[in-house]
């Protein structure tokens, strides 16, 4: 990147914020490791300690014996219950927490996550949505979205019709959503926009 040393442009829009933000140019990891860098990432402790030092690719490599021999289990290092994560510190302190994660290494394969929901205006409707495992429903109001991820990630086959117990009951889920969501609705303040915050907003796609 230019900002870097570069000489060709490659990335203006980062260019641009970086004359406004700070720039780190050396980044430290205490690991070359994803899951004993993650771990020390969340814990703000080396991997020594957390004891997070091998993760699951670095295990596989390194015993290729499992699927000769026919083992059911991998044994994988996980975090002493000494130790708290960013997350449970921030529960402990009275924030709301949630992770969703499909990496073996910090979810288990298998267990049921809670749903995600989203919401999203355009113009003059409103979009909802809920992944629950494998589906995901999209509801304007009117015509239901419905999509098998594990079989169609670009959501491209609207499966709503052949699924209509699955659609209804994300479609409640929506429905329980929307009716503890917006209960409260924050104060409203007038911000100022120049040209050159339009055309920010306008490069990320918020305005036309």
């Amino acid at each position: 990147m230019s900002f870097l040393g570069y000489p060709r442009e490659t990335a203006p829009f980062l260019s641009e914020l970086s004359t406004r933000s700070a720039v780190f140019e050396n980044a430290f990891s205490a690991s070359t490791w994803t899951a004993p860098a993650t771990a020390s990432l969340v814990t703000g402790r080396y991997p020594t300690d957390h004891g997070i030092v091998e993760g699951f690719m670095a295990h596989q490599a390194r015993t290729r014996e499992v699927d000769r021999l026919g083992a059911s289990t991998l044994a994988l290092d996980r975090f002493p219950e000494r130790i708290p994560t960013l997350a449970e510190l921030l529960r402990s302190a009275g924030y709301a927490t949630y992770g969703l994660a499909s990496n073996i290494n910090i979810g288990e394969r298998g267990r049921s996550a809670p749903p995600v929901f989203a919401h999203r205006q355009e113009r003059d409707r409103h979009l909802w949505a809920v992944l629950d495992g494998r589906w995901k429903l999209i509801h304007d109001g009117r015509s239901p979205a419905l999509f098998d991820l594990r079989n169609d990630r670009a959501e491209q086959r609207n499966l709503a019709a052949g699924e209509p117990e699955i659609t209804a009951r994300l479609s409640e889920e929506i429905d329980r959503f929307k009716a503890g969501a917006f209960q409260e609705r924050g104060a409203r303040i007038d911000v100022p926009l120049d040209r050159r915050t339009l055309e920010t907003l306008r490069t990320l796609g918020y305005v036309d």
